[in-house]
């Protein structure tokens, strides 16, 4: 993260998280990700860590009940491409 901080030096940036609660796909399919395993407790654990780091970074943390991250992420790149801003999504997981 840092590498790309530095090379785009971003006006904006933001990182959003899945919650763990259902989200609409859920609703609307209950197989949704009915086969994908669940995060890692080795990850789930790092989380308040990662959480912390990027709140200490002065960077926005975005998490919406009903909604993935993926989702977050089109939303707000859909918005600065009405504004006319370059949007660029980095998605790891």
């Amino acid at each position: 993260m840092f590498k790309i901080i530095d090379s785009l030096n971003p006006e904006y940036i933001a990182v959003a998280f899945d919650m763990r609660l259902p989200t609409f796909r859920h609703k609307m399919y209950s197989e949704y990700k009915g086969t994908r395993k669940g995060m890692p407790d080795e990850l789930a654990a790092q989380m308040p860590l990662i959480k912390e780091v990027l709140n200490a970074m002065n960077i926005k943390i975005i998490e919406k009940e009903g909604y993935e991250a993926d989702d977050i992420l089109g939303t707000l790149a859909g918005k600065a491409r009405k504004k006319r801003n370059r949007s660029n999504n980095f998605i790891g997981r």
